[in-house]
């Protein structure tokens, strides 16, 4: 380029800059030129005047920089330049600083431009594409250092139209970019330092940078408007506050030693990616989180495309706050792209604890990533594409040494083949699979070397062939499916919760695990509940799902305890709503309810009346949940009907007692409304009386019923919805028995003769709200809008345990080929095992069995206070206090008991709906094996599986609970009579069992032989000798006898012995040598009698002789 040699060619400022440059000063002017004041626009372009006096050409300041401008000679500077320092001007034309560096490649001095307009450059052919199409297009070179060595560079609070070009520069110090924004709405301002070497950091506050969509860089790769590829930065990296990149950034493959921060910073992307970090090396932390300030306020990073750190090195990922979103037109991929990366430390993405939330519009890829410290999802909200055909987040190979943390989010992720070191945490989350997959949890071949925690968390999980070095807690909500199957867990298994299958291969599947520290289902607080899911929510209605849980062909090293196992289901009969005046946008609805054991109950909730919300609160007798919806600025008292309708409301739905059984405060302004129920004195029935207070609130006089009582009492309504009584006077009692008893959350029915009709006594709607407003709820919206709601706020904490609430379920509990040491169950009615369970017992092995409910010591509880509650005032206004119970007192269970409880259980087996029930036990097995038979007789199969018994009766034997154990082996072989023997054995064994027990009790042998012995032989034979006329017992004749033929014995023989002699084989008492029966024709009966005596005597003899020495027993049990 010419060298400016005349100092009458340059501008005052130019020449004010030699100087201050010598000096170490700055100069120029201290603000910003005015656009207006100094350019003129032609064909969308800006000109600068020829007359502005702050003008300073490019070539002047290469010039400058190179020593090639010296100062004049009369000026009073140093030798030396100290660098160039402008401020306010407007730098017309390229700055060409490229391959210039000092002497012997010296750094030059630093090039500090301030508050100046950089723009007319040279322009340079780049390539785009746009549309699918390449081209070319001109490109303004506002700063050209390439391959430049500089001190520092420094373009604070510029206006660029063009490209800064740092490829391959040096720089000493700081690349200092703050406040840099674009000449205008129009011009390009992008910073180009790809493999730009700097000693410093670079600073990037309240920048805002801009390149054309679809810019290419020299690879043809896509261009960015912050290009630091490549790059070496030893100090940091900060872009914030307020950075704006139109374009995107780039530090792909760059080494930065120290940070990268950009808190609420915005990157869009002109191509896919709108912040590039592949391959990036950065030593400390890379922080593109959000910012929340005081007073709620707060400001998402924005990423407009993809975010990459595929094979990324980084000391700490904080991504909390980012809101990934995908500009429109781009194909579908990875949002946020980790595949390979290495965080050192933590990585935090999720932000639950924070208004400010972590949104990630599209699919994460984490494959084969490494975190060193913990990785906390936590709040992560995953919005998908409904096309997506694979998980929101696929984390497989996944490596991670500390915790990994899910919760808060409806997510899905591939954990296959994974490894945390310590604990895997999931709460409050639902792992939702895409509709092309099984599993929102995807976790097969996973590696935890601690805990896995799964609390509260609903959908499909997959944990198949996991080894877990801890504890495995499944609380779960809703929970579809769980595949546990081949997993090896070192720690305890611990399961409750709600399971509702959706398909039929839903299931929760712990076969073929190793379980080292025992195995337990539900614990005292939380059981484990089947919930048979409503018609509405079943995708396939012809292949209605039975929850299943199964453990086959597992092993429990350890104890294996049911403690409480449910199955159940919501059965809507009828359902009624009516709008709130005093709740804008809700609606009260009460439904009448199925329960178990044929009893019906309502039970009451307000809904929203959005679609999409689907929120619905439970009016359980308790004021909080009203109180928590006030709180919310929901009510609107503007009017006395509206005050009226919210008392009755209010009255209603909260209730008195200690656990709210004493019911509600009812308010009655007719007779009708007490359901025809008499008073003890005439009462004169008024509506509610409301007058607005001169202080705050409504003061309001009603009637109102409390057990079995009517009183007019005084009540105050505040503004934020809280009543008090302030007075109260009893007017009459009530004659009748309330139709309802209050459990709750349910108003349970006990009057019968009710129908259910929303004006009469079950239904409440009609006496709080105008009748005309009452609505029935049809069939369709019962299914697709009630039974959910009520599904979801019956298993609420505190409610789930109401087995009330919900009627009987079906469900199937599979442990055939499990083996553990100790089995532990409750055998009460209300025990381990609730209706609907049935159990698949076959191949299950205990070493063994321990029960409650049937034998030991019943536990004991702390006394409970009683408190008084009839008086109105004092239960409206009381607070909640917890309730306890009086002591139990011991009681011992006979073995007939016991041994009716365990085989109730084996009875569990057989599915048998239609069986009459028995008052023996082992008289409804067989009542169920038979029924359960003849319906699987069709499908060619046998109900009847011996293994269960044996194994039941040798636990109990090795319990020392012989007695017990023998009428269990007793029940097996009245099944195996009537299932596996011949027909024309069973008579015989028909015998065996109904006489002798097969022997397992010797009493009742030894009873059999002595009543054969003593009453039928001696009896009869009694008869033979004295009480025929003609003798039937005759006197042996014979050599050596004096007896004569048909003489009658009498006192030859004794009865007792004779009989004796007769009925045991192969006992001689030499009572037959001396008589026996006459051969005259009619003595055939005699003679038929005693044969058949003999015969029964070689048959009872034997097994009363074995059934005493035990071992017929040891040959049954055997």
């Amino acid at each position: 380029m010419p060298i400016l040699e005349k100092e009458e060619k340059m501008s005052a400022l130019e020449r004010e800059l030699i100087n201050a440059a010598f000096r170490g000063d700055w100069a120029g002017f201290p603000k910003l030129p005015v656009l207006s004041e100094f350019f003129v626009q032609e064909d969308s372009r800006l000109f600068v005047q020829e007359e502005a006096d702050n003008t300073v050409r490019g070539i002047f300041l290469r010039e400058l920089l190179l020593g090639l401008q010296a100062p004049a000679k009369d000026a009073e500077a140093n030798s030396r330049l100290h660098g160039v320092r402008l401020r306010g001007a407007i730098i017309k034309g390229e700055i060409d600083l490229s391959d210039c560096k000092g002497a012997a490649g010296t750094p030059l001095p630093p090039l500090l431009l301030e508050h100046c307009i950089i723009h007319d450059g040279s322009g340079i052919k780049n390539p785009v594409v746009r549309n699918g199409a390449s081209g070319e297009e001109k490109i303004l070179s506002a700063v050209n250092a390439s391959n430049v060595r500089l001190s520092r560079l420094s373009l604070r609070g510029c206006r660029i139209s063009g490209r800064v070009d740092l490829t391959d520069a040096t720089l000493d110090g700081d690349l200092e970019i703050s406040d840099v924004a674009p000449l205008d709405n129009g011009s390009p301002c992008q910073i180009f330092a790809s493999r730009c070497r700097i000693g410093g950091s670079v600073i990037a506050q309240r920048t805002h940078l801009r390149i054309p969509d679809g810019q290419r860089s020299e690879f043809d790769t896509p261009d960015y408007a912050l290009n630091l590829s490549a790059a070496e930065i030893h100090g940091f990296v900060m872009l914030q506050p307020s950075f704006y990149a139109q374009g995107g950034v780039s530090v792909r493959g760059a080494h930065v030693s120290s940070d990268i921060w950009a808190e609420a910073a915005v990157f869009s992307a002109s191509d896919e990616i709108a912040f590039r970090a592949e391959s990036l090396q950065c030593d400390g932390a890379v922080a593109l989180r959000g910012k929340e300030g005081t007073g709620g306020y707060y400001c998402q990073c924005e990423v407009l495309g993809e975010l990459d750190f595929m094979g990324a090195t980084i000391g700490f990922l904080d991504l909390r706050g980012v809101h990934i979103s995908k500009r429109r037109g781009l194909k579908n991929s990875w949002m946020l792209n980790l595949y390979l990366a290495r965080v050192r430390d933590n990585f935090l993405l999720g932000n639950h604890d924070s208004a400010l939330r972590t949104i990630v519009e599209g699919p994460i890829g984490a494959s084969a990533m490494t975190v060193g410290g913990e990785w906390d999802l936590r709040g992560l909200a995953l919005n998908l594409p409904p096309d997506l055909k694979y998980l929101g987040i696929n984390a497989s190979n996944l490596r991670v040494s500390r915790d990994l943390k899910l919760g808060y989010q409806a997510i899905s992720i591939d954990l296959t083949s994974s490894h945390v070191e310590r604990n895997l945490s999931i709460e409050h989350a639902t792992m939702e699979a895409p509709s092309s997959q099984e599993d929102g949890l995807l976790a097969r071949n996973i590696t935890i070397g601690n805990d896995c925690n799964l609390k509260a968390i609903s959908g499909t999980v997959n944990l198949e062939l996991a080894r877990i070095g801890g504890a495995l807690d499944v609380r779960a909500q809703y929970l579809t499916s769980l595949n546990v199957e081949d997993a090896e867990v070192r720690g305890s298994v611990f399961i409750s919760g709600i399971f509702m299958p959706l398909m039929k291969k839903h299931r929760i599947s712990f076969n073929g695990g190793s379980y080292r520290s025992g195995f337990s289902i539900g614990d005292l607080e939380n059981s484990l509940r089947f919930i048979n899911p409503p018609s509405s929510l079943v995708t396939d209605i012809k292949n209605m799902p039975i929850p299943t849980l199964s453990i086959e062909d597992a092993c429990i090293a350890n104890d294996f305890q049911v403690t409480k196992v449910r199955a159940a289901e919501v059965l809507v009969i009828e359902a009624y709503k009516a709008p709130l005046s005093f709740y804008p946008n809700w609606v009260l609805v009460e439904a009448l309810c199925q329960l178990e054991k044929e009893r019906k109950a309502i039970i009451a909730f307000l809904k929203h009346q959005s679609d999409t919300t689907m929120e619905s609160i439970l009016l359980g007798g308790q004021s909080t949940p009203i109180h928590q919806l006030n709180g919310r600025g929901t009510l609107k008292l503007d009017s006395a009907p509206m005050v009226r309708d919210y008392l009755r409301f209010f009255c209603a739905y909260v209730w008195g007692g200690d656990e709210r059984e004493e019911g509600a405060f009812l308010i009655i302004e007719t007779e009708k409304a007490l359901g025809g129920a008499r008073l003890s004195a005439p009462v004169e029935f008024a509506e509610v009386s409301v007058k607005k207070d001169e202080e705050k609130g409504w003061s309001c006089i009603a009637m109102m019923r409390y057990t079995s009582k009517l009183y007019r009492a005084e009540l105050h309504v505040n503004p934020d919805g809280n009543v008090e009584m302030t007075k109260d006077e009893l007017l009459a009692d009530i004659e009748e028995k309330n139709p309802v008893t209050f459990e709750s959350p349910l108003r349970i029915i006990t009057d019968s003769r009710i129908k259910a009709d929303p004006g009469g006594a079950p239904f409440w709607l009609r006496t709080i709200l105008p009748a005309a407003q009452v609505e029935k709820i049809t069939r369709e919206e019962i299914a697709q809008d009630v039974e959910p709601i009520l599904l979801q706020q019956l298993v609420q904490p505190g409610i789930q345990e109401n087995e009330a609430a919900t009627a009987s379920g079906r469900a199937e509990i599979c442990l055939r080929g499990l083996k553990a040491r100790v089995l532990h169950h409750n055998l009460r009615e209300s025990g381990s095992w609730g209706l609907g369970i049935r159990l698949k017992l076959n191949g299950f092995e205990y070493d063994r069995v321990e029960t409650e409910g049937v034998e030991g010591k019943d536990k004991i509880v702390k006394p409970r206070i009683v408190k008084d509650n009839t008086d109105p005032k004092k239960a409206f206004n009381e607070t909640e206090i917890p309730k306890l119970e009086k002591p139990k007192t011991r009681s011992s269970r006979r073995i007939d008991e016991t041994a009716d409880a365990h085989i109730s259980w084996l009875i569990r087996q057989y599915d048998c709906p239609h069986a009459k029930p028995h008052k023996h036990a082992r008289d409804r097995l067989i009542v169920c094996a038979i029924e359960a038979d003849s319906a699987e007789s069709a499908q060619g199969e046998s109900v009847y599986e011996p293994q269960p018994y044996e194994q039941l009766a040798r636990a109990l034997h090795n319990e020392g609970k012989y007695e017990v154990a023998k009428r269990i082996t007793l029940a097996k072989l009245s099944l195996e009579r009537r299932f596996v023997h011949h027909q024309w054995i069973r008579p015989f064994l028909c015998i065996m069992e109904k006489c002798f027990d097969y022997g397992l009790f010797p009493g009742k042998s030894v009873t059999w032989f002595l009543m054969l012995w003593l009453l039928v032989g001696t009896g009869t034979f009694y008869i033979a000798n004295y009480q025929v006329d003609e003798p039937v017992l005759v006197r042996n004749s014979g050599a050596g006898t004096l007896a004569l033929p048909g003489q009658r014995c009498g006192e030859e023989i004794d009865s007792l012995w004779y009989a004796l002699d007769v009925f045991v084989p192969g006992l001689d008492l030499k009572q037959e040598d001396r008589c026996s029966i006459t051969t005259r024709d009619e003595a055939k009966p005699w003679r038929a009698f005693s044969v058949i005596y003999e015969i029964l005597g070689a048959i009872v003899t034997p097994i009363m002789l074995l059934s005493v020495t035990g071992m017929l027993r040891r040959y049954i049990e055997r």
